[in-house]
């Protein structure tokens, strides 16, 4: 009787603390590791927590990052939250009373969860199965038959198709993930297997055998099941395995059983294709339930049963702090969210309850105090940017959507191409007024020309524009004086270009040929001053100094050199991307000197998705590997340190991302992945002094911003967001000045674009309608939230401006409502005389007598 009494109170306690959150859940604690001359800081603070009637044995993270699958074995229930904003919890599902939930996976494309059910028979016998559940309709799309097995952990491969599980026996198997049939079985020499890790074509499984008394990591073939390697004797059983972002190395944590309630445990690195120890950590006090990196940083957080949360390194294993957070509460996995750098934690404590606990992590680097750091604190901080003006309307008429511009250095004008009137503008730079339209001083009878490119040179008294057929050829380039009014010289290129380059000095005109034509195929430099042909880069290089065939060049070209490509500051030297020759995904940046002789004088290492991984900024989705890279758009920083590059990961979806490869040391050293398509490098990103480089995120899509990034700390220093389905970014430039030039079209208008100027201090407003996008006089709110206003329609759509410091507002509102109020009182006296004046007059009666 008594053991059912302490389940009763137990029970209540569990009812009465199970959906509450109270601000005891709040706290907030900061870890310090010294690295040379840095303090790299690791803030925690606990933002929300719940509790549950059963323990927390398994969490899941799609692949965006922002839904979290949590598992409570019992009652057994799979519970998915969302992280986009606030927690909250957005789908449940009951399994049922008669078994538990010992693990569960969601999909990556977050449609589905996975749930490995167990139960035991009448002989104490354990069973299980795998179940998948929609998430949509919350109906079984399959379910396995039942295995005389515990059951342990079930993962997704990257791209979906295969569902992994471990039964905590002496195998692993695949299942399909679409109906859950079996695809492969493979028996290892192992008593039981425990955690699951899934790479682009690896399977990692940790485990456990009796004889010898130790631990085992395997490595097996994804779409085979084939055993890769197998490792020798670790210290007891692997419980969990992680791979890392740049998939270098395999974190395995153990639990380690003395005997006698005794227990411990520790994590060990292991090289993911070898499976070779790299090295271990001492023991810890408990078993290890998990190990996950820190964005940015090189930093690994394990969790303890115990609740202590060791910091350790992720280079040496060396213990950076040790730290409990559990309020309590022994830990039993953990997740983190790297996109929104969210760490959670699940639990469970002596009574069998389970909890849930989310933390923001947040990381910072801590230097001496110095005037240099000073001056560059100062010179990272966070600029306010408002809208200055708004330029007319800038249509194509032909429906060949591609509007050019190009900045002067003089600070004075920009240039930008117009196809409706055949013609290019030039437009202020103080207030978006267009000074003058020209139009191509050519004639071109019988063919449709698209104005592609143009560039202002560099003393503001020269543009030079390129014109190319639609569907024909040849290309033609001039080059215009605008002192003189005049066409200096005009040059026809037998080949279909799409971008031109001008160097610095503005000696040199270099385009791109896509369709090679002729005698021209590759890249073309031209002498800016009289258009006459200084070298055929390509073929030249190719044919005499790699000893190619003309068949060699051609192919070359048309399979390995893309398109993207920009100059050095001094002019002498152009970097171009390559494709590696025998690995489809491996591209190189490489440098030419431009002379008589070219030759390449400098190379990146080899850019990969593992490369770009590596070094991912903590904005940053996740990378898939199983996917093809492509590398288009090179841009050469002013200061000589950086290149540029955008990139696109053609997977089950297709991203672009930017990317930063040090001059120095020719490896990546920033790269930011987004989730969504378009083009987020433009020509010319960085600032005069290569201090900032600017860059669209999610170009296309519904939350599209401008971003600035600090090309010396490596961190987003501004942003501006139009998180509003009505404006879409096609284009933007950092002004001389310091503000930024962007060209943004709207839904209604698929081949116009209206020019924009966002600068510091500004407090001006957009309003966007089905006819264009026009200025509105006033400042952003305290929030940065303007209101877009669209005429025609009941619908209002907000225009988002992330500003770090609040304006004041002007008391525009408050003129408009007292001139509606006044307008009001006018109509109403004017009704009033109107009445009056048509009222019948009634008759005087007579004076008394």
């Amino acid at each position: 009787m008594e053991p059912r009494r302490k389940a009763i109170a137990a029970l209540i306690l569990a009812l009465i603390i199970a959906p509450t959150l109270t601000s005891a859940f709040v706290s907030t604690f900061v870890v310090s590791a010294s690295t040379g001359t840095k303090n790299v800081s690791t803030s925690f603070t606990k933002v929300w927590g719940t509790t549950f009637r059963g323990p927390v044995y398994d969490l899941s993270v799609d692949e965006k990052g922002s839904k979290l699958l949590v598992a409570v074995v019992s009652p057994p229930t799979l519970k998915l939250y969302d992280l986009t904003d606030k927690p909250r919890l957005a789908w449940s599902y009951d399994l049922g009373k008669k078994v538990y939930l010992q693990s569960a996976a969601i999909s990556p494309d977050g449609s589905k969860v996975t749930a490995l059910v167990y139960w035991q028979d009448a002989n104490k016998n354990y069973r299980f199965k795998v179940i998948t559940i929609s998430l949509l309709s919350s109906k079984v799309l399959w379910e396995t038959k039942t295995f005389g097995d515990p059951g342990w952990d079930v993962a997704y491969s990257r791209d979906g198709s295969l569902v992994i599980v471990s039964p905590q026996s002496n195998y692993v198997m695949a299942l399909r993930a679409v109906d859950g049939k079996v695809v492969w079985r493979t028996e290892l020499p192992v008593h039981s297997t425990y955690g699951v890790t899934v790479s682009r074509d690896v399977v990692y499984v940790g485990a456990f055998r009796r004889s010898p008394y130790s631990g085992v990591v395997a490595a097996l073939s994804l779409r085979s099941g084939k055993v890769l390697w197998l490792t020798g004797n670790l210290d007891d059983a692997v419980l969990t395995v992680t791979l890392s972002r740049d998939a270098s190395l395999l974190f395995c944590g153990l639990g380690i059983d003395h005997g006698n309630n005794k227990y411990g445990g520790k994590v060990i690195a292991l090289n993911p294709r070898t499976g070779k120890k790299i090295w271990e950590t001492g023991e810890f006090s408990d078993y290890v339930w998990g190990v996950e990196e820190i964005p940015g940083t090189d930093t690994l957080i394990v969790g303890v049963e115990s609740g202590v949360t060791p910091l350790i390194s992720a280079k040496t294993g060396d213990v950076i702090s040790k730290v409990s957070i559990n309020d309590g509460w022994d830990i039993s996995c953990i997740a983190l969210l790297k996109r929104r750098k969210i760490l959670a934690l699940g639990l469970e404590n002596d009574a069998n309850q389970g909890a849930l606990f989310i933390y923001e992590v947040r990381t910072a680097e801590e230097e001496s105090v110095t005037t240099q750091h000073t001056q560059q604190i100062e010179a990272t901080k966070p600029s306010t940017y408002g809208v200055a003006w708004v330029s007319p309307k800038f249509s194509d008429a032909s429906k060949f959507m591609y509007l050019d511009f190009d900045v002067s250095q003089n600070n004075k004008f920009l240039a930008i191409l117009s196809n409706q009137s055949g013609a290019f503008h030039i437009v202020s730079l103080s207030n978006g007024k267009v000074l003058q339209v020209i139009k191509p001083p050519l004639k071109l009878s019988g063919k449709h020309f698209a104005l592609i490119s143009c560039k202002v040179s560099p003393d503001g008294q020269v543009i030079y524009v390129g014109m190319s057929p639609i569907s024909s050829v040849p290309t033609v380039i001039f080059a215009y004086d605008l002192s003189k009014n005049r066409m200096i010289w005009h040059r026809e290129i037998n080949s279909v270009t799409s971008k031109m380059a001008l160097s610095p000095n503005g000696k040199y005109l270099v385009m791109v040929a896509l369709k090679p034509f002729g005698d021209y195929h590759g890249l073309v430099m031209l002498n800016a001053e009289t258009g006459s042909t200084i070298l055929n880069m390509t073929t030249y290089m190719l044919r005499h100094y790699m000893k190619l065939s003309d068949d060699q060049v051609l192919q070359l070209w048309r399979k390995y050199i893309t398109i993207g490509f920009s100059f050095s500051k001094d002019s002498t030297t152009l970097y171009l991307v390559m494709r590696d020759l025998k690995e489809r995904c491996r591209y190189r940046v490489i440098g030419m000197i431009l002379n008589d002789k070219p030759r390449i004088v400098w190379s990146s290492k080899p850019i990969t998705i593992e490369s770009l991984a590596k070094h991912a900024s903590p904005d940053s989705v996740e990378y898939e590997y199983n996917a093809s890279l492509a590398l288009y758009e090179v841009q050469a920083s002013p200061d000589g340190n950086y290149v540029a590059v955008s990139y696109s990961i053609h997977g089950r979806e297709l991203r672009v991302g930017v990317a930063l490869v040090s001059i120095k040391s020719g490896e990546v050293v920033w790269s930011e992945l987004i989730d969504g398509s378009g083009f987020p490098l433009h020509e010319k990103p960085f600032t005069p002094d290569g201090r900032r480089m600017i860059y669209i995120s999610d170009p296309r899509g519904p939350k599209a911003s401008i971003r600035i990034l600090d090309t010396r700390t490596l961190r987003i220093v501004g942003e501006i967001n139009l998180t509003s389905d009505c404006i879409k970014i096609l284009d933007v430039r950092p002004e001389p000045s310091g503000g930024v030039i962007a060209l943004l079209s709207n839904n209604w208008n698929r081949y116009g674009g209206w020019l924009v100027k966002f600068e510091a201090g500004a407090d001006g407003m957009l309003s966007c309608d089905s006819k264009s996008i026009r200025l509105l006089a006033g400042s952003t709110t305290a929030t940065g939230t303007q209101q877009i206003m669209s005429e025609g329609t009941s619908n209002t759509e907000t225009l988002t401006l992330t500003t770090q410091r609040k304006r004041p507002q002007t008391p525009y509102m408050t003129v408009i409502g007292v001139a509606l109020l006044a307008s009001v009182l006018v109509i109403a006296l004017i009704l009033k005389l109107i009445i009056l004046k048509r009222e019948p007059k009634l008759p005087v009666p007579p004076p008394p007598p």
